[in-house]
């Protein structure tokens, strides 16, 4: 219809302007480009072409000439708040992040309505570390009237980081549920045969079929499922496969690359296969692939394991916990069914490449230490580690976060823990899992991040001799940490309240017999608890995937 419109009308710069924006919609760059210039030429003091150009050339990774653009527009017109976004974005992508901050404030100043300078403002705060900032920004955005569906998915994601308050996560995705099933169409009917005690089709919906740290606590499941009367599916969302990959891949008895299947195209991929139960290992890390979660592709959708919260969709029927991580008066809180897998919803397969423990020199200062994600590095956390090392003044503590050298917390961490920087060291990215785990070799005590706990990190100290103080919260991701010291038989490594981790962890630096001998013992401990009970967890969940399954097909 542009295309005609323009042959008529070939100075039309508006039309010529749209038609830009479609064809970029349809990633027909070069074609896009032509008309976005086309338009500048036409009304060269329009600010607004000048910022549509810039996003063009932008997105053609030609960042100087964008860059051109979007000042142009400042120039021509400071009213016009995407040409500071814009700027923006090429900064933070050079790592000017003090002055990419400040364009999106001036463009959330002219425009507080505006989603696009609060989601991107909000993603520097978390590549810096500060999660519950970000949390803080896209909430404020929302409050001002922004549409929530992009900075939903910073809350969704980030969230959990910043707040372990259940009505106001609950509220949230209650929010980003209602968001994802917006306009979505009643599920079609399901044709399923409704044979309670039939071998069972079940799919894993995941991005992690590969080396990663949720194969630690499914790959077990992916081996014995397949010998409890269910044939296994993979819908694999990653396009990075590798060693364990390949490993995993014969249980399966189809496996679907659906990298680049969105939406309907999934839905109907796991239809066409008669999938029975669902199991979503997702959740709102991938906000794209949610949708098919709103669509209802199985009759059963079961939310497990790779995201700690609800989905928030009326779609999703169950979610698997255990009474420690949500105990009773938590369902309000949840849009699905809690089917609580007691003792511990988790089973941790220990990693082949560990070493074994090695006793701390004599008369090495005392180390605590926190392995974890970046963005669980809070202040609320770092106020608690603080009052510790403060407690011991000889004491230091090491950082080593999963996504690279953490240079970001230089710049606060410390201050917020109230110690000098010198007693905080922070440890490069290590280049291989043996390595990764050799480091534990350097602490006596791990710390617990908080309101967001450590999983995969907390197994690994355990399992490298090293004991984990945990602070018990109020939400599933801050009550994990119980679950998982409970497994293994250490309820008094778990802390009630702030001073509960002090006590804790200073008496636990004061027995040094104790941790030499917890030094040797932790691993076997860890390996002949429940927590590694492979046989006992995989039975209990399918005998709950089945017991979801029988009520489906009780059902009118």
């Amino acid at each position: 219809m542009l295309r005609r419109h323009l042959a008529k009308s070939p100075t039309d710069a508006s039309a010529m302007s749209l038609i830009a924006e479609v064809l970029s919609t349809l990633r027909k760059f070069d074609q896009a480009l032509f008309f976005s210039r086309r338009a500048v030429e036409l009304r060269p003091n329009n600010a607004s072409d000048r910022s549509n150009l810039g996003t063009m050339l932008h997105k053609m990774g030609k960042f100087d000439e964008a860059l051109v653009e979007f000042q142009a527009g400042q120039r021509l017109d400071p009213r016009v708040a995407s040409n500071f976004t814009g700027e923006g974005v090429i900064a933070a992508e050079r790592k000017e992040f003090e002055n990419a901050e400040g364009l999106f404030r001036k463009a959330m100043e002219l425009d507080p309505r505006l989603a696009f300078p609060a989601f991107n403002l909000a993603t520097i705060q978390i590549g810096r570390g500060r999660a519950e900032l970000a949390a803080e920004t896209a909430r404020h955005a929302i409050n001002r009237g922004c549409d929530p569906t992009l900075l939903v998915r910073i809350l969704t994601q980030f969230a959990n980081y910043a707040t372990d308050d259940p009505q106001q996560l609950g509220e949230l995705f209650r929010v980003a549920g209602a968001v994802a099933q917006r306009g979505q169409r009643p599920p079609a009917p399901f044709v399923n045969s409704r044979d309670p005690e039939r071998t069972l089709r079940v799919g894993l919906l995941s991005t992690d079929l590969r080396f990663h740290a949720v194969m630690h606590f499914i790959e077990h499941l992916i081996e014995r499922l397949p010998t409890l009367n269910i044939r296994l599916y993979a819908y694999q969302l990653d396009p990075r496969t590798d060693d364990v990959t390949e490993r995993v891949r014969p249980h399966f008895v189809a496996w679907r690359n659906c990298v680049s299947q969105m939406g309907e195209v999934l839905e109907r991929t796991i239809r066409d296969d008669g999938i029975d139960v669902l199991i979503d290992l997702v959740g709102w890390l991938e906000r794209n692939r949610i949708e098919t979660l709103a669509r209802k592709a199985a009759p059963v959708q079961v939310t497990y394991c790779g995201f700690p919260n609800t989905t928030g969709l009326t779609t999703v029927d169950a979610r698997i916990v255990d009474s420690i991580t949500d105990p009773p008066g938590s369902a309000m809180f949840n849009s699905e069914h809690l089917v609580r897998l007691d003792p511990c919803f988790l089973c941790y397969r220990p990693s082949v490449h560990a070493s074994p423990p090695r006793q701390r020199p004599a008369g090495a200062p005392l180390t605590f230490g926190s392995f974890n994600a970046i963005w669980k590095m809070t202040e609320a956390a770092a106020r608690v580690w603080g009052s510790v090392l403060q407690a011991m003044p000889e004491s230091q503590m090491v950082i080593k976060t999963s996504s690279g050298e953490p240079w970001a917390l230089r710049e606060w961490l410390p201050q917020a823990m109230g110690v000098a920087p010198d007693r905080v060291r922070f440890l490069p990215f290590s280049d291989t899992p043996a390595e990764h785990l050799a480091t534990y070799h350097e602490v006596d005590i791990a710390l617990d991040t908080f309101p967001y706990h450590g999983t995969t990190t907390t197994c690994e100290a355990l399992l490298m001799g090293v004991p984990v103080v945990s602070l018990q919260g109020r939400v599933h991701a801050a009550r994990v940490g119980g679950s998982l010291l409970r497994a293994v038989g250490l309820p008094e490594l778990v802390a009630q309240n702030p001073e509960d981790v002090v006590r804790i962890a200073v008496g636990l630096a004061g027995d040094e017999p104790t941790r030499r001998r917890w030094r040797g013992e932790l691993p076997e401990m860890l390996r002949s608890s429940v927590l590694c009970d492979e046989a006992g967890h995989a039975a209990r969940f399918a005998g709950e995937i089945r017991d979801l399954w029988r009520g489906w097909c009780q059902r009118p």
